[in-house]
């Protein structure tokens, strides 16, 4: 997190970690913008030109991950922060993984239209696969599983486009493409099911997502890199351009900048995350924790987050609300 993600404007990085008798602490960047699941909620869902923008920086985030290797494993909206400006980091690397090195590099991209994808033949010196390794662990949100994972098969960082491709269906239309009771009938649904389309989705949107949601890893957008993903028509043909996003410009901000706070705001966090009693996280030890490399603290030193008396957060104040509070009520 400390060499990999803080060289990236869209991973959230880790400032420092720390441990006491009892836990292990990491240091991160508070993110006051709140989760992209809070404000899909509030919307119910994004128009494309939105949902183009997040997505193209949720692609840059993850491939900043798989330029080293690493396994995403857990691309959902919950675990999408925005910053006060706007910009879309990708946090919880919980389930990341480092898939060892097995080549050099990845095939060539295919070739692309709006309405499929046609590859372009390789020789049989080109290489056929990402030059990553495998895994095989079955991991993750159900609704955002690939088949791969589902089937607990092999799979490597093409897992990670069927999500994306789950997140942009997500944004669109306000819920997963794949939706059941119970999570057999859900993972009978996505090795089973084709997605299908509400009239509203546009013909280059339905393209980007079936192609990322197709079954067979080895055909999936993505496969053989992010840049197969970034040259599609439904990132290439609209604002901004890439060079302005990978500048961290042209972001959109999901809120109104009038209803920021200041830097401890917290109105765009559900009440049941900032309500939680922080102790429930750390279970009682029979022995002291001992981890090697991380830096031991006196536990008096996290007593305060710890402690009976709450930590003062600042409220949602919007100018309007601030007004009327400093000159009361409008008589009638």
């Amino acid at each position: 997190m400390r060499k990999i993600a803080s060289t990236s404007l869209f991973l959230v990085p880790c400032l420092g970690a720390f441990q006491s008798s009892r836990a292990l602490f990491y240091i991160m960047p508070y993110q006051t913008g709140g989760e992209l699941f809070f404000h899909l909620q509030q919307a119910g869902r994004f128009k494309e030109h939105k949902a183009r923008v997040y997505t193209m920086q949720v692609l840059l985030g993850l491939e900043a991950l798989h330029e080293h290797g690493i396994v995403y494993r857990d691309l959902k909206p919950e675990n999408v922060l925005f910053t006060s400006t706007g910009r879309a980091q990708l946090a919880d690397f919980g389930l990341s993984k480092f898939l060892p090195r097995i080549g050099p590099s990845a095939a060539e991209p295919p070739r692309r239209s709006i309405f499929g994808f046609r590859r372009k033949k390789s020789s049989s010196s080109e290489s056929k696969a990402p030059p990553w390794g495998r895994t095989k662990t079955r991991c993750g949100t159900p609704a955002y599983q690939c088949p791969e994972v589902v089937e607990a098969k092999e799979h490597g960082l093409e897992s990670d486009w069927w999500s994306f491709g789950v997140l942009i269906y997500e944004l669109l239309v306000g819920e997963p493409p794949f939706l059941a009771g119970e999570v057999k009938a859900l993972y009978h649904v996505i090795l089973n099911n084709e997605v299908a389309f509400p009239k509203r989705v546009s013909e280059v949107a339905r393209s980007v997502i079936s192609a990322l949601l197709t079954k067979n890893s080895t055909k999936r957008l993505g496969y053989n890199g992010a840049d197969d993903v970034k040259r599609h028509p439904f990132f290439e043909t609209g604002e901004p351009a890439w060079e302005l996003v990978e500048a961290g410009e042209g972001c959109i901000l999901p809120f109104e900048k009038a209803k920021m706070g200041e830097d401890r705001d917290c109105c765009f966090f559900h009440t049941e995350f900032t309500s939680e009693d922080v102790r429930e996280y750390i279970p009682p030890m029979k022995q002291a924790l001992e981890l090697a490399s991380f830096k031991p603290v006196p536990d008096a030193a996290v007593e305060r987050f710890v402690s009976d008396e709450p930590i003062m957060v600042v409220e949602k104040i919007h100018p309007a609300d601030a007004q009327t509070k400093m000159t009361g009520p409008a008589k009638e």
